[in-house]
């Protein structure tokens, strides 16, 4: 199976020491899942810049599509968010 980690790192996330508990969370839950020989783990981070320019929102699903374009659907074990929340291209 492979596991998909999507880390917030975008302006919000450096408000009261945000930022520090979402990588550490981030690498940890990486660490515990690579330790398994079954499990692939792809971790994105998401930053709010894009070629060099910021970008106002956090857009967290637009990074997952793009992670999950050479993982085939029956091999997708799971995909984990990490985020405070602010989230601006969720689907409705």
């Amino acid at each position: 199976s492979e596991i998909v980690i999507i880390a917030d790192k975008t302006a919000s996330q450096s408000l009261g020491g945000r930022d520090i508990l979402t990588q550490a969370a981030a690498q940890k839950l990486a660490a515990q899942l690579g330790d398994k020989s079954d499990i692939r783990v792809r971790l994105v981070e998401v930053s709010g810049v894009a070629e060099g320019t910021g970008i106002d929102g956090t857009y967290l699903f637009g990074a997952l599509e793009t992670a999950l374009t050479d993982i085939p659907r029956d091999r997708l074990g799971a995909v984990v968010m990490i985020t405070d929340g602010q989230v601006h291209d969720a689907p409705r």
